[in-house]
């Protein structure tokens, strides 16, 4: 008989490394689950956030196109009420004034886009500068308003940190701004208001900031709030503070619209060249018919570089002795032996009898308001050539134009007679001698020609408007170190370097012949 024995601690075994085993088992899928409960709202979340950032960075693409087709590059004004506009329309409530910051929802529908929200489905909102906005009194920017106007706004976090702006040349010019959603702790009330002559259908809710942007005290700033627009003076810095969508105290996150966004593109597009090209031969040609109606060949003086006022046209008065320096205005300071009194560069009266004049007392200015008498003549005129466009051209862009005169043909007028010239004096480009030179400083080529701001755009800016070397490279700078001008020149385009240096002054000469002849491109 056989006998069979019975393990039984063999299958005790066995029964506990199963159950260790669906242990093992439910404590991954519990894991698993749990891991998947904890990534998947951060996920998502931060699927939310790239798709806010996403729009923002669209609406900047926008924002940047229409200054591009807008005269001067200006930006729009925000949407601000529905009240008798489309919503998604710039308003012209408030956008007049040339200081203040301006703050509404943005112009979606001005930028040519639809109304996209952020990652709590709510509208973005908008903060331009009073330097760079549109308005629509008579739809032109201030008295100068080029690549160098500086923004207002300045972006700081929670912290006390200064996010953009922490110098006045990169300060933002606009903002674009995610509101998040309604914070518990906040009175906010987002109810609809369609009290508008047209409904809030696409965004809903209302026009009040102070619903949507938040307020906070930030160390060293003070009671910073996004939804106050009050900047009123000269000069004045804007202050917005930078949340997260999902903070629980500050949930506004903020893209900001520098000017570099704006006018790197403008500089560089093949419509500005040729607009500036019309207006540097008209300028040239001025300067040239100058030494016509001069028996003695003369231009006048330059105007220095550091000037106290960049806007004030006026402030661009050539000064005795300088030949090498931005394009004169007012050329009252270089009347030449046969005393032909020119008033300014561009609309001048010409007298055939000198003014009241002696060596300490130079050309008494004369109001370009006042009828010249036909028996002393009257000289050409610049002016009649300008178009509208032009001439705006001029005033928004002429401290980018710069001017070196030849020892040759510098005014000799008995108070200042310049030395001797030698032949170490002439000016050239490529080995041909010119009487004069006109430059205009191309596009910025790297980040320090980028950092030029200058009076009276920023109360607390330093003065780098006053360095050539923000404006013109090379050997270009290196003649005006020299102070009298002379020397090699060096010939470029609008187009800067791919490597960030080299040159892009574009040069205008003037022939040291009988007839002053411009010539463009200089050989």
């Amino acid at each position: 008989m056989t006998v069979f024995f019975f393990n039984k601690s063999s299958s005790c075994r066995k029964q506990e490394g199963a159950l260790l085993l669906l242990t093992l088992l439910i404590l991954i899928v519990s894991v698993t689950v749990f891991v998947i409960f904890l990534i998947n709202p951060i996920k998502i979340r931060n699927e939310q956030l790239n798709a806010s950032r996403n729009a923002m960075a669209e609406y900047r693409e926008n924002l940047v196109a229409f200054a591009f087709g807008s005269a001067n590059g200006q930006l729009p004004c925000p949407d601000t009420s529905t009240n008798g506009f489309y919503e998604g329309s710039e308003d012209n409530n408030g956008c007049n004034e040339q200081e203040e910051v301006e703050l509404g929802r943005i112009p979606w529908r001005s930028i040519e886009l639809p109304p996209l929200k952020d990652a709590q489905s709510e509208c973005f909102w908008y903060a331009v500068t009073g330097t760079h906005k549109k308005k629509f009194d008579n739809n032109q920017p201030n008295l100068m308003f080029n690549e160098d106007t500086p923004g207002m706004l300045r972006i700081i976090n929670k912290e006390g940190n200064i996010v953009w702006g922490d110098q006045a040349y990169n300060r933002p010019v606009a903002a674009i701004i995610a509101p998040g959603g309604t914070l518990s702790q906040k009175a906010q009330d987002r109810s609809d208001d369609n009290m508008g002559q047209h409904s809030v259908v696409y965004c809903g809710g209302n026009y009040n900031a102070g619903n949507y942007l938040e307020v906070y005290d930030v160390p060293g700033y003070g009671t910073i709030n996004n939804a106050d627009e009050d900047s009123s003076s000269a000069g004045m810095i804007h202050d917005l503070v930078q949340g997260n969508l999902f903070d629980a105290d500050v949930n506004d996150t903020i893209l900001p619209v520098s000017r570099r966004d704006i006018f790197e593109p403008i500089m560089k597009s093949s419509s500005f060249k040729t607009d500036i090209n019309n207006l540097a031969l008209k300028l040239a040609e001025c300067l040239a018919g100058y030494a016509r109606i001069s028996t003695s060949n003369e231009l006048p003086w330059a105007t220095p570089i550091d000037l106290t006022d960049y806007e004030d046209e006026t402030a661009y008065e050539g000064i005795d002795g300088v030949k090498f320096g931005r394009l004169p205005y007012s050329v009252r300071s270089s009347v030449d032996t046969t005393w032909v009194y020119v008033d300014n560069l561009l609309n001048r009266g010409i007298y055939t009898e000198p003014p009241v004049i002696n060596a300490s007392a130079p050309a008494i200015a004369i109001d370009s308001t006042v009828s010249i008498p036909p028996e002393l003549g009257q000289g050409p005129s610049c002016t009649p050539n300008f178009s509208p466009e032009e001439s705006l051209m001029y005033q928004h862009w002429k401290d980018h134009f710069f001017y070196v005169l030849s020892c040759d043909n510098a005014p000799s007028a008995p108070w200042n007679t310049p030395p001797p010239c030698t032949t170490s004096d002439s000016l050239e480009v490529s080995g041909v001698s010119y009487a004069a030179i006109l430059i205009f400083a191309g596009v910025p080529i790297n980040d320090g020609q980028w950092e030029r701001v200058g009076p009276p755009d920023v109360a607390d800016a330093e003065d780098r408007k006053n360095e050539i070397t923000r404006y013109l490279e090379g050997q270009n700078v290196n003649n005006y170190i020299e102070l009298s001008g002379r020397g090699d020149y060096s010939n470029s385009d609008f187009t800067p370097p791919v490597s960030g240096s080299g040159y892009n002054d574009v040069l205008y000469c003037i022939r040291n012949n009988v007839s002053f002849d411009v010539i463009y491109p200089c050989n």
